[in-house]
């Protein structure tokens, strides 16, 4: 995003055209859509993985692990690895299950 914004500022007068028509884009006015449509598409990312690391850190409350109160600002390294060894253990689970429940329907 970063860099089309860079590329915009420095070099904006080189993409315009003189169009005629109302309806005529350029590249300019492409460009600038395309920054526009991927910050809005940023933030919602970053949304999501906010949402997402919250919900962990509730489950890995919830399951036992004591970590203290949901990190803000800044998610650790020791945080981040908390939530993927919850994730693993949750995944080798129902990996076993999964296992477990088809031998139980094969051999009855």
């Amino acid at each position: 995003i970063d860099l089309v914004q860079g590329e915009i500022e420095r070099f904006g007068d080189c993409y315009r055209l003189d169009c005629e028509s109302a309806d005529c884009q350029g590249p300019l006015a492409v460009l600038q859509r395309l920054v526009e449509d991927a910050s809005e598409f940023a933030s919602g990312l970053e949304r999501s993985l906010v949402e997402a690391l919250q919900a962990a850190w509730r489950l890995l409350e919830y399951f036992g692990e004591q970590r203290g109160s949901m990190p803000t600002g800044g998610w650790t390294e020791d945080a981040y690895a908390s939530v993927e060894r919850l994730f693993v253990t949750i995944r080798e689970f129902t990996v076993s299950f999964e296992d477990t429940w088809r031998e139980v329907v094969e051999h009855p």
